[in-house]
């Protein structure tokens, strides 16, 4: 599994998204299955 936050500011307005990506691989190394999901999060509003 991975995880990351994206912070992206635009015209004034702040947004925050968090993906997870999981992932499933063969014994040879190669992926089999991906899925990945996103939920927004709140800002905490200090521009960062």
């Amino acid at each position: 599994m991975a995880a990351t936050a994206l912070h992206s500011s635009q015209r004034g307005r702040d947004l925050a998204v968090e993906v997870y990506f999981f992932g499933r691989f063969a014994p040879d190394g190669r992926m089999r299955q991906a899925h990945m999901t996103t939920r927004t999060v709140p800002v905490d509003g200090d521009g960062e």
